[in-house]
């Protein structure tokens, strides 16, 4: 336990370094003093209709929506008015200098998985199956999107820490048919990495990717006890980074998710595995369905208490749709995997890949089309 306890300090302190690096400059200001500042997009912009919040270390200002994203390095200038701890900026004037580079690869990397989706997909299943896989719902139609929120399932089509940490289980439940189980975690901590690389690298993606990987790595070499320690040490690490994150709802969201998936997922495996007509699905299906009910267990509450209610065609629509996502999301990662891979090497191996990806489409087409049915016959 103690080089687990070492690994997670070193592991968070290195992750609060990077995830903390805009604030490193403090200012001295007084209210009404003009300030121009040069740094990085330190959180994902939030769109309010024709306006979005950027913010860079201390400083938020409003602009009217444009192509900013989190990394990018930008100049404004503007009037410093005091909120909080912090500053918003009036009458701000901004010019953007670079794109983030790493938020480059990530477009390119997605655009390429997303663009072999649509290649061997109906154009409805390749969006809901690049906004399961990878949080993008841009590419969703206003009726659909209408029907995800009336039924309470916009969330499977959102990047969060909650996606992440299913994301995660779904993987290890995979892998451990196949490797051992140690190799099987260190291979899931890599593929979360890879996972967080591509939808986007944001703050609260990679707070969930590091608690999941302390986590998991602690369930490695340890006891459930273990990882929910790891888990515990790793938030209050973080949170010993930036105090402020205790009341951020995706930071809320990622620890408990990650918690629900190590402390009731095997639980409820466990529970519906007599349960006739489950009973003879395959294991991974089976841990894949824990993975996905424990994290939503476990967040349900805090969303209950957050938004107030809980949609009641939500209660009827997620057990009807829920079990689909695991073998959703893995098959869809599977398929970017093979989109990625295709046009490497010569061309037997690219049509090798097409074809595959074709038949992997195949598979993938009756989850989703009864996710699609489900949704939008309880969506009306």
């Amino acid at each position: 336990m103690k080089l687990i306890v070492g690994y997670c300090l070193i592991f968070v302190f290195l992750a609060g370094i990077y995830l903390y690096r805009y604030d490193s400059v403090k200012y001295t200001l007084t209210e009404g003093d003009r300030v121009q500042i040069t740094g990085a997009i330190s959180d994902q912009p939030k769109i309010y209709r024709d306006e979005q919040r950027l913010v860079v270390g201390e400083f938020s200002f409003f602009v009217p929506a444009g192509d900013y994203q989190y990394g990018d390095k930008i100049q404004v200038r503007g009037i410093a008015r005091p909120f909080g701890r912090n500053w918003n900026l009036e009458e701000p004037v901004v010019v953007k200098i670079s794109a983030s580079k790493s938020l480059l690869m990530a477009f390119s990397l997605r655009a390429r998985i997303v663009n072999f989706y649509y290649k061997v997909l109906p154009a409805k299943h390749a969006a809901l199956l690049s906004g399961i896989v990878l949080g993008t719902k841009s590419s969703l139609d206003s009726q659909f999107l209408d029907a995800l929120r009336n039924t309470g399932t916009l969330h499977v089509v959102v990047a969060s820490g909650t996606n992440i940490s299913l994301f995660a289980g779904a993987v290890l439940s995979i892998l451990v048919g196949w490797l051992r189980r140690k190799w099987a975690i260190v291979m899931t901590v890599v593929l979360v990495w890879l996972y967080v690389l591509v939808i986007g690298w944001q703050a609260p993606i990679v707070r969930a990717g590091v608690m999941a990987s302390v986590a998991f790595l602690a369930q490695g070499v340890g006891k459930e006890s273990s990882s929910i320690r790891a888990l515990v040490l790793t938030a209050v690490l973080m949170l010993f980074v930036n105090p402020l994150w205790l009341f951020d709802l995706g930071f809320q969201l990622s620890f408990l998710a990650t918690a629900g998936v190590i402390l009731l997922g095997g639980r409820i495996v466990g529970k519906i595995g007599g349960v006739r007509g489950i009973r003879g699905l395959p294991r991974v299906i089976q841990s894949d369905l824990g993975t996905s009910l424990g994290a939503q267990i476990a967040v349900a509450p805090l969303i209950f208490w957050k938004f107030g209610s809980i949609s009641w065609s939500a209660l009827l629509v997620n057990p009807l749709v829920l079990w689909t996502i695991p073998p959703i999301m893995a098959g869809g990662m599977v398929m970017g995997g093979v989109g990625l891979l295709k046009g490497i090497g010569p061309p037997p191996f690219s049509s090798f890949g097409e074809a595959m990806g074709q038949v992997l489409a195949w598979f993938l087409w009756l989850p989703l089309e009864y996710f699609v049915r489900i949704v939008e016959f309880f969506g009306k």
